[in-house]
């Protein structure tokens, strides 16, 4: 049986919720769900969960998890509730969703993500260049029990191979500001027929993640550079951030009077988007031995794979291809022979 390699939990406050209604090209009727939850103390520590469900099942029955979404979508109040109808006019444009929305951060709803939550990463060109950001999706929302007092919190787990050693970041001072991981995640996926009656082979799936280590303290900077290998496992705790900094834009305009150009500063919202290392340690070869998303020959398989979808996107812009324990534990050795 396969480790559980990407593993996230979290919980906020509700700050908005964009709702999609629509309908495939088979005419089955889709929800789409992105909600906006503060998860820490600060107001700019907000990251986006994502869920999607078809109305009916492969097999034409009512889905639970579309019910769900719409009790989401009905009955989740946010300080910004927005909704989409697609179902009959696929250009239809965003309103604002009454019933679900309120005035003050107090009457919000707090929702939990704690089942089937998954880490991946959503590339796309633009202007010739390939961005690459992570994103949180899940099937399942919850909201804390009226009267409580929870506390806003994200936490994860990734199990996986190094692709790198732990690179050292630099500031323009020659200071070492961070340091920085490519971190391999495989995901064993059995063999099985499809509906057409063709047999799908089992294969490892691979997605890789940049991860960032800020806590600069000695202990950690030395375990990490010693441990965090190319081509070792480990589990990894992680916190994803995306943090809200407001900056000042500075303009040049002509004056309306007198001579050359008078400097002006505008507000902006820059959105800064990072997975940080809070922990980890190396795992001992009969901790994954027997697993077979651990197949180094199979993950080498799978980076081609991921190298390939984005070759592919390159060659297609404008096409978007979607796809925790805390401290540092014991030294082990490990497998530097990876395919890749």
């Amino acid at each position: 049986m396969a480790m559980e390699t990407n593993s996230i939990k979290l919980g906020g406050y509700l700050i908005s919720k964009i709702v999609t209604l629509g309908k495939t090209s088979t005419g089955n009727e889709y929800i789409s769900v992105r909600l906006t939850l503060q998860v820490g103390e600060e107001d700019s520590q907000r990251i986006d969960v994502e869920a999607f469900s078809n109305k009916l099942t492969s097999t034409g029955q009512p889905n639970k998890i579309y019910a769900s979404l719409m009790t989401v979508h009905e009955q989740y109040k946010s300080l910004d509730s927005q909704f989409v109808d697609r179902r009959a006019k696929k250009d239809a444009q965003p309103v604002k969703h009454e019933a679900s929305t309120v005035a003050n951060k107090e009457e919000v709803d707090f929702v939990y993500v704690n089942k089937g939550v998954k880490l991946t990463n959503n590339r796309y060109m633009s202007n010739g260049e390939l961005i690459t950001t992570f994103r949180l999706t899940t099937n399942f929302f919850n909201r804390a029990k009226e009267g409580s007092d929870p506390t806003p919190y994200i936490e994860g787990m990734l199990r996986g191979v190094c692709g790198n050693d732990i690179q050292r970041v630099m500031d323009n001072d020659g200071d070492v500001v961070a340091l920085k991981l490519e971190f391999l995640v495989p995901e064993y996926r059995e063999g099985y027929t499809n509906r057409f009656g063709e047999e799908i082979p089992s294969s490892v799936a691979v997605e890789r993640f940049e991860l960032v280590l800020r806590d600069l303290n000695e202990d950690a900077v030395n375990y990490c550079e010693d441990e965090f290998v190319k081509g070792r496992a480990c589990e990894i705790g992680i916190e994803p951030m995306s943090r809200i900094e407001q900056e000042q834009v500075k303009t040049e305009e002509k004056p309306k009077r007198g001579f050359g150009k008078v400097p002006t500063f505008a507000p902006t919202t820059k959105v800064t988007k990072e997975i940080r290392i809070i922990g980890g340690f190396a795992l001992e070869e009969d901790e994954y031995e027997n697993d077979p998303g651990f197949d180094y020959e199979a993950i080498g398989e799978g980076v081609k794979a991921l190298e390939k979808k984005i070759e592919d996107l390159k060659e297609n812009e404008g096409k978007s291809v979607p796809l925790a324990p805390k401290g540092f534990g014991k030294k082990s050795s490990g497998n530097n022979n990876l395919p890749f």
